[in-house]
């Protein structure tokens, strides 16, 4: 929520035996990044109650729009071409940083892309970079850019930010033809398809089919496949 010195305040809540620890230290360490538009931590403040606890933070405020209420939107958002750039030179700057934050290790997609797909792939990760780690529509801003939510930044595999901005667009079709134009490299590399096949099943199926049609989820299975049968 907006405060009377232009600031934000945001509560969360976490049951103690699962919090992550990285969630908790997120916007802190966020302190270190540099060339990425982005709210700026300014401090935060931990409770408990009934065995639940809670945190406070509050950072400067990003004062725009989010650039999608819902984080499938079903159409393209408001952005133009400096948008893009922007998003573009955002995410090569924070590849960049240096930071022995762990966002998505390699164990869990290995493990659950052979829960989904019932196969033993070869998911080998060669490219690590530094992230945001939960990059979708709700999570940027527009017409200016901001990019939020940072308690889950850190180190992932190349390609993995833009795989989830792709996936979370794949109900606007040329919402995610732009996504994979604008970071081909990454999304068309041997660890992009990867991740792209990792998220496309994180994506509730029942969620497409009921809000979007059982047409998006059709073609979502038949990009699945062919991630599948040519993983590079």
């Amino acid at each position: 929520m907006p405060t009377r010195c232009r600031t934000w305040i945001r509560v969360n809540w976490y049951e103690p035996d699962k919090i992550f620890p990285w969630e908790l230290s997120g916007l802190e360490a966020s302190l270190a990044i540099t060339g990425v538009p982005r709210p700026e931590f300014i401090q935060a403040c931990h409770w408990t109650h009934s065995g639940i606890i809670f945190r406070a933070e509050q950072m400067t405020l990003a004062d725009e729009r989010i650039a999608s209420p819902r984080s499938l939107p079903s159409q393209l958002p408001d952005v133009d071409e400096q948008w893009w750039e922007d998003l573009s030179q955002a995410l090569r700057n924070l590849s960049q940083v240096k930071t022995n934050r762990i966002s998505l290790p390699p164990t869990p997609i290995k493990r659950e892309i052979k829960e989904f797909t019932g196969l033993e792939l070869d998911t080998r990760i060669s490219d690590w970079v530094t992230g945001h780690g939960d990059l979708h529509w709700a999570s940027l801003t527009a017409p200016r850019l901001h990019i939020l939510d940072w308690e889950c930044w850190g180190r992932l595999p190349r390609g993995a930010d833009a795989a989830t901005l792709w996936a979370s667009a794949f109900c606007a079709p040329e919402l995610a033809k732009e996504v994979q134009r604008r970071f081909h490299d990454d999304l068309s590399s041997r660890d992009g398809r990867i991740c792209k096949l990792w998220i496309s099943y994180k994506i509730s199926h029942a969620d497409i089919e009921r809000t979007h049609g059982p047409e998006h989820l059709e073609r979502l299975r038949s990009v699945q496949t062919e991630l599948i049968e040519s993983p590079s």
